[in-house]
């Protein structure tokens, strides 16, 4: 397997459908029955309670685990046309805004967020896109705005390659009118892991550079690079020599550390091993902090700054995703599982 997994996945996909259609068949296979237990979408709020996504029989459910390990829910969900892209606590914990999709986008794009008033228990619709919202972030700092990436296109840069999102760009959404605004301009063919640092005026994101994706053939060989764009709106740039290059996941702490997620070896059997690590703006060797020998990524940080939370997919590689949730002490020290519950 090549460094881009998702896009090689994708290739790999294309291929074998074209080889199909050849043949005179297509093999069809409803998202649905693809879709199984616990997903990659979670959220910590600033208490310490994780939001996460479940699914069952294709259906996705938002569930919440306290920190005395009690479960509750679920508290919103789709059909099984649908599924939850992203969700968000609020600043103040009060809140968790969720991003929904169809999972057939060849009809169509549209997202829908909405909000789960963790107090009532109701569930409104908050805005709808006529594209595809894949990501979500509050700034502890702009409390009454949403952060999204958002997809103009769903469609295949190459005959060979089957279709996936293109033309991102980084919008806000003012949750006192509703109103939305684009902050970048870009139309960049791939767009991931929004974040905005507390105190920080850019958001944060990864993506191919211009360059690199002009061609989509040419992205098995590009590196993604992360970017930093003004929230007033703006040119974006490169966040500089200060951060780490050639990454997939990562997280902006506060104090200017960088918690990214990047190749850390290859398996025996020929898999990348995507693993955790930490970046020192100041200089020094990157630590790593996670070694599942698997796949390791959405790192969350709790409020105090003391606690990391991670998604591994022990299955990466494989197929069908087994997902599961850890915590560890930031600072060093084992991993400890909590989803599924032990």
């Amino acid at each position: 397997m090549m460094k881009r997994p998702l896009l090689i996945v994708l290739l790999l996909i294309g291929l074998a459908t074209a080889a199909s259609a050849a043949a005179g068949f297509v093999l069809q296979k409803p998202e649905d029955e693809r879709e199984e237990g616990l997903s990659e979408v979670y959220d910590v709020s600033a208490d310490g309670t994780v939001a996460y996504v479940s699914y069952t029989e294709g259906s996705a459910g938002i569930y919440l685990l306290n920190r005395e390990g009690q479960t509750r829910g679920p508290l919103a969900g789709t059909e099984s046309d649908s599924r939850i892209a992203d969700l968000s606590f609020s600043p103040d914990g009060s809140a968790l805004f969720f991003a929904v999709n169809p999972k057939d986008r060849t009809t169509g794009l549209k997202s829908t967020v909405r909000k789960i008033d963790l107090k009532s228990g109701s569930d409104t619709g908050v805005y709808q896109d006529g594209g595809l919202i894949t990501e979500l972030a509050f700034s502890l700092d702009d409390p009454g705005r949403i952060y999204f990436l958002r997809a103009g296109v769903f469609e295949n840069y190459s005959p060979v390659a089957a279709a996936h999102p293109h033309d991102f760009d980084v919008h806000e959404l003012e949750l006192s009118d509703r109103s939305t605004r684009a902050l970048t301009e870009l139309k960049a063919y791939d767009m991931r892991s929004i974040n905005i640092p507390e105190g920080s005026d850019s958001v944060f994101f990864t993506m191919f550079g211009e360059d690199e994706a002009e061609f989509a053939e040419e992205t098995f060989e590009a590196t993604q690079q992360i970017y930093r764009a003004p929230k007033t709106a703006g040119e974006a740039e490169k966040a500089g020599t200060g951060f780490p290059q050639d990454v997939y996941d990562f997280l902006v702490l506060p104090d200017g550390r960088v918690i990214y997620q990047t190749v850390a070896k290859t398996s025996n059997s020929g898999l990348f091993e995507y693993e955790l690590f930490i970046h020192e703006p100041t200089g020094g060797k990157d630590k790593q902090l996670t070694r599942t020998r698997t796949y390791a990524g959405k790192p969350v940080i709790s409020a105090d700054g003391q606690t990391l939370w991670f998604i591994e997919d022990r299955n990466f590689g494989g197929g069908r995703p087994d997902y599961f949730l850890y915590r560890m002490p930031l600072e060093g020290g084992a991993a400890e599982q909590v989803l599924p519950a032990l």
